[in-house]
């Protein structure tokens, strides 16, 4: 059974090594689905035939 409490959960250094992955894995995947999306953008603006402004609208949708 998992802990509880703020305590237990900061006592199990298990637990903290996971929450280190997690957060260290988000903040490689955020530029990088950003950059994903910086690159299909013009791909995506002609396929839509998007203009420029509903382009940009796409890259902060994103964020």
């Amino acid at each position: 059974m998992l802990p509880l409490n703020y305590k237990d959960i900061m006592d199990r250094p298990d637990l903290k090594r996971i929450a280190l992955f997690l957060a260290i894995l988000a903040g490689f995947l955020t530029p990088f689905d950003l950059s994903a999306v910086s690159i299909a953008i013009p791909t995506m603006g002609g396929e839509f035939a998007m203009d420029a402004v509903m382009m940009s609208w796409v890259a902060t949708a994103t964020v």
